[in-house]
């Protein structure tokens, strides 16, 4: 499946001991469960570890759970910190409630 596949091109990173980890989108085609167990394991290595990773995902509520910075993008404009409803209203143009 799409999920196992992210998880062995994971593996497969993680056996370089990279001091980055760049994710393009990791999670695609995994189920809630398997996702969950993803992130999870993702957190614990930036915590354990010291491994910084930059994740690419469009989802915001699940950036706002995940991330200690941001870096958000549209149409050539770059906004960078912490993302709050006044940050994705100044970039997006719409109101996002924190959760």
């Amino acid at each position: 499946s799409g999920g196992q596949k992210q998880r062995v091109w994971l593996a497969c990173a993680l056996a370089q001991e990279p001091q980055v980890l760049l994710l393009d989108e990791p999670t695609n085609n995994m189920d809630l469960r398997f996702q969950e167990e993803f992130f999870t394991l993702v957190k614990k290595l930036n915590q354990e570890q010291g491994l910084t990773i930059c994740l690419v995902i469009h989802d915001l509520r699940l950036a706002q759970r995940l991330a200690d910075q941001v870096l958000l993008v549209r149409g050539g404009q770059v906004r960078t910190g912490e993302l709050t409803p006044e940050t994705i209203e100044a970039v997006f143009g719409v109101r996002f409630p924190r959760i």
